[in-house]
């Protein structure tokens, strides 16, 4: 499962999750259309400093570079 929060107009939120479609990640999206630091600390447990925030079957990978990096090395 592939678990992805983002936040509204983000490239990078689109690149991963396109990514994530190319190989076939079923996707679960969470948006925060107001992002405040308490919704994501009560949703990831945490105050990123970067969006998207990747999970995948419950591990922590990143934002998307680390995603796109995690993709080549499987």
């Amino acid at each position: 499962m592939f678990k992805i929060y983002t936040v509204p107009n983000c490239k990078w939120c689109d690149k991963a999750k396109e990514v994530a479609a190319d190989v076939g990640f079923e996707i679960e999206e969470l948006s925060f259309y107001e992002p405040s630091m308490w919704e994501w600390e009560e949703s990831i447990g945490y105050i990123p400093s970067t969006a998207p925030q990747i999970f995948i079957d419950g591990v922590h990978i990143g934002g998307c570079m680390d995603f796109i990096e995690w993709i080549e090395n499987e």
